[in-house]
C-alpha cells in the first residue's frame, strides 16, 4: 500500500486532488516496520513532486510538521527524511526557519534511532540551506555556523553511539563538496572548513573499528573533496597513513583498496619525520621540505606487502601498480617495482593473480621487461592452481598479458599453457581456455601445438 499511494496521483483526480492521499500517506509514515517507512516516505516525496504549490507550502508543510513532534519515534524519523527533501522547495521566512528548527530539534532526539538517521541527513541538510538562503548562512552569525555546525560537532563527539558517529565521514565530505563548488572560499569558510578536519581526524582514533572502517573506505572522497584547501593535506595525509597502520585487517584493507585514488591528490605535503634531512640549529622556523602526496605514501607499500593479512596483499595488489604513472619512471623503478615483485612471489594465489590482472598501468610506464622474470613462475603457479576458481581467472587474463609480453613471448612461454587448460577436468575451464584461443590462435606456434590435442578430443568417443 505504501508503494501504491505514490502511483494513485492521477487515479484520484490528478494533482489538484493529491492532497487526499496525504493522511494514508501520514499514517503509514508512522508504523513500526522499517520497510514500511521508507516506501512511505518514498511515495510521500513522489506525491509532493506533483502538488500544486499552494497545496504543498499548506497541506504537505503541516504533515511533516506534525511528524516532526509526534509522541511516538518511528514519525520522527520519518520527518527527518521528509524535511530535508523539501525543504528547497519550501517558501517564506517562517516557514524555513520553523523546517530548520524542527531539524535541528531532531538531530537532538533522545531516541538514538532518530539521532542515526538525522545524521544520515545532516550533510544533505546544509546544501539544501547554503542553496536556499545563499553563502550568508556560512558567515559567523549565519544558520550554518549558529545552528548546524554545532551539530556536526555533537554527532561527531564520543557520547554518540556508534551508529550516529559512522555517519561523521560522508557528513564531512558532503560539507567539504559544497565548499569546493563555492569556491573560491572566503576567509569565513576557509575557517569553517578548518573546524571540520578535526572531525574527520578524529575518526581515524575512533574506539570503534566500524567507524575507522568507514573512514578509511570514505578516505577517497575525502581527499577529493578538501584538495582545494590550503595545507589541508597536512593533517589528512598522516591520518590515512595511520589508517594504514590500523590494529584491524578490515580497517587497513578497506584504506588500501583507496591507495591510489588518494595518490593522486594534487597537493604537497611535508616528508615524514623519519625521512627529513637533518636541519641546522633548532629548525623551529624552517620550511619543511614538501613533497607529492604519491612519493609520500610509495614508502609504506613494501611494509604493506609484508602485512599479516592475505585480504591487505591481495588489495594493495589490485591497485599497487596504479601509482605507477603518478610517480614517473624513475620513482617507480625505485620504489614500486621491489615490492610489485616481492606481491609476485607472495604465497597467496589471490595476491599473485591481483598484480597480474593489474599490470598495464606499470606497463605503460616502465615496460614488462622488468618483470618478466618473475611474471613467469607466478603466472606458471596460478595455472596450476588447486582452485578452479583462479585458473579460470588467470585463464581469463591471458588475452590482456598476451598484449602487454607481446606475440613472441606468448607463443614461447604461454602456448603450452593455454594447451593444458584444454585438458583440465572443470568443463568450465576448459570453455574458458577454448574461448581464449579463438582470439590467440592466429599465433602459428600456438596453432600447431593446439592441432595435435585437437585431434585427440575428436576422435573421443561421445
Amino acid at each position: 500500500m505504501a508503494e501504491s499511494l505514490g502511483r494513485m496521483v492521477e487515479h484520484v483526480g490528478g494533482p489538484m486532488h493529491a492532497h487526499c492521499l496525504l493522511r494514508p500517506i501520514e499514517l503509514l509514515l508512522t508504523v513500526e516496520e522499517t520497510t514500511v517507512r521508507e516506501a512511505a516516505a518514498a511515495s510521500a516525496q513522489e506525491i509532493a513532486r506533483k502538488l500544486p504549490e499552494e497545496t504543498f507550502q499548506e497541506d504537505y508543510a503541516a504533515m511533516v510538521g506534525r511528524l516532526a513532534v509526534k509522541e511516538w519515534f518511528t514519525a520522527r524519523i520519518s520527518a527527518v527524511v521528509l524535511i530535508a527533501a523539501a525543504y528547497p522547495r519550501l517558501t517564506g521566512t517562517q516557514q524555513l526557519t520553523e523546517h530548520l528548527e524542527f531539524f535541528a530539534a531532531l538531530c537532538k532526539d533522545d531516541t538514538p534511532m532518530v539521532r542515526r538517521v538525522a545524521a544520515q541527513y545532516l550533510g544533505v541538510m546544509v546544501q539544501n540551506v547554503v542553496t536556499v538562503q545563499g553563502r550568508e548562512t556560512l558567515q559567523e552569525d549565519g544558520k550554518v555556523v549558529e545552528l548546524l555546525m554545532p551539530l556536526y560537532e555533537e554527532f561527531a563527539s564520543n557520547e554518540q553511539p556508534d551508529s550516529v558517529r559512522l555517519q561523521t565521514t560522508e557528513n564531512c565530505v558532503a560539507f567539504g563538496k559544497m565548499m569546493t563548488d563555492l569556491a573560491p572560499l572566503r576567509e569565513s569558510e576557509i575557517a569553517l572548513l578548518q573546524r571540520i578536519l578535526p572531525l574527520i581526524v578524529a575518526t581515524i582514533d575512533d574506539r570503534s573499528w566500524r567507524v575507522r572502517w568507514t573512514a578509511a573506505a570514505k578516505f577517497a572522497h575525502v581527499i577529493k573533496a578538501y584538495d582545494s584547501l590550503p595545507s589541508a593535506m597536512d593533517s589528512l595525509i598522516p591520518a590515512f597513513e595511520k589508517l594504514l597502520q590500523d590494529p584491524e585487517a578490515e580497517v587497513r584493507t578497506a584504506a588500501t583498496f583507496n591507495f591510489a585514488r588518494v595518490a593522486r591528490c594534487t597537493a604537497r605535503v611535508p616528508l615524514p619525520p623519519q625521512n627529513r634531512p637533518p636541519q641546522d640549529g633548532d629548525g623551529e622556523g624552517a620550511a619543511l621540505p614538501r613533497v607529492s602526496v604519491a612519493e609520500r605514501l610509495v614508502k609504506r607499500v613494501t611494509s604493506l606487502t609484508e602485512d599479516d593479512s592475505e585480504h591487505v596483499r591481495a588489495a594493495l595488489a589490485r591497485v599497487a601498480t596504479e601509482l605507477a604513472p603518478i610517480l614517473g619512471i624513475d620513482a617507480t623503478i625505485t620504489y614500486l617495482v621491489p615490492p610489485v615483485l616481492l606481491l609476485l612471489r607472495d604465497a597467496a594465489s589471490e595476491v599473485r593473480l591481483n598484480v597480474i590482472s593489474s599490470l598495464s598501468a606499470l606497463n605503460e610506464v616502465v615496460g614488462v621487461d622488468l618483470l618478466s622474470q618473475s611474471l613467469l613462475p607466478a603466472i606458471i603457479d596460478l595455472a596450476q592452481d588447486g582452485k578452479w576458481r583462479i585458473r579460470l581467472a588467470i585463464i581469463q587474463h591471458i588475452p590482456l598479458l598476451a598484449e602487454q609480453l607481446g606475440q613472441e613471448f606468448f607463443t614461447e612461454r604461454l602456448a603450452s599453457l593455454c594447451v593444458g587448460w584444454l585438458g583440465d577436468d572443470i568443463a568450465t575451464v576448459r570453455k574458458a581456455a577454448a574461448a581464449n584461443l579463438k582470439v590467440r590462435c592466429a599465433a602459428t606456434a600456438v596453432f600447431k601445438a593446439i592441432l595435435p590435442l585437437y585431434h585427440g578430443l575428436c576422435c573421443h568417443s561421445p
